[in-house]
């Protein structure tokens, strides 16, 4: 039997639509001082569970604004139009990558962790301005190839699981152990073909392994993933985490107060996780 390719796993992703088309608006452009919100305001009415989705966010204890957020113009008056940009993307994206069925319960995990290095992004980037949000953003979409083979062939991210936790070894060696691509290239290939941003597509592509002249998008993206393995390892949801390799160490450890915020806002992840 031929190993599986990345092109097997995207040619089985029957379940698993197109971005949708918000989204690939949204992240067209990373500036969101860009943003027409009364167009977006507009385009989001027409689907009144996603606006359902984005309030009941904005008014989560993720924001400390409980009950005061009745409207997008409003949530962008409170929290920050930057900060509505990246609730609106992490509630599309839910909304339409959730999974159903036999897939639903490795999805959720999937969005856990994503919520958790999307939070930890932002803290890593300084956690204010259009620079943290890029990074929250980038935070959730890292994993996307991790979800892509998840949906479209649930029996292999099966057997990668079930490796890690026989041989107490990490995804990236039970992937190619059972000759499956690392979920980074099927990401980068999925993030390719919904025009991603090139900053979001190296992030991606390159977070699990940083190349020696990675940029720094990709560094902190590499270490709040570990940070939020670390953190489901604690939970009991992982067994294994993998290392933070050391450029990108040194540079985080050169401001040690992000990286503790990063560690505190991870409770504030599965706060905003349960509201998606």
């Amino acid at each position: 039997m031929r190993p599986t390719t990345v092109e097997d796993v995207l040619n089985a992703l029957r379940d698993l639509p197109s971005v949708p088309a918000l989204v690939s608006e949204l992240l067209a452009d990373l500036d969101p001082d860009e943003v027409d919100l009364s167009k977006l305001a507009a385009r989001l009415g027409r689907d009144p569970a996603l606006v359902s989705k984005v309030l009941r966010v904005a008014n989560s204890p993720f924001y400390g604004l409980a009950g005061r957020v009745q409207s997008l113009q409003e949530a962008a008056t409170v929290i920050g139009l930057r900060s509505l940009r990246s609730v609106i993307l992490a509630a599309s994206m839910s909304q339409a990558l959730r999974g159903s069925g036999a897939v639903a319960a490795a999805t959720d995990g999937f969005w856990r962790e994503a919520l958790a290095s999307a939070v930890c992004c932002r803290a890593l980037a300084g956690g204010r301005g259009a620079a943290a949000e890029h990074a929250f953003v980038a935070g959730l979409l890292h994993g996307l190839g991790r979800l892509a083979l998840c949906v479209g062939m649930p029996d292999q991210q099966a057997a990668i699981s079930a490796y890690c936790d026989a041989r107490r070894c990490d995804w990236a060696s039970a992937a190619a152990e059972l000759e499956l691509p690392h979920y980074a290239a099927i990401g980068e290939a999925l993030a390719v073909r919904w025009h991603f941003p090139p900053s979001l597509v190296r992030a991606i592509a390159q977070h699990a392994a940083p190349p020696a002249d990675a940029d720094l998008l990709v560094r902190i993206v590499h270490v709040a993933d570990v940070i939020a393995r670390c953190n489901a390892v604690a939970s009991g949801e992982l067994e294994q985490v993998g290392f933070i390799d050391e450029p990108s160490l040194r540079l985080m450890l050169s401001a040690p107060d992000r990286m503790c915020e990063a560690w505190r806002s991870l409770r504030s992840a599965m706060t905003m996780e349960s509201y998606l």
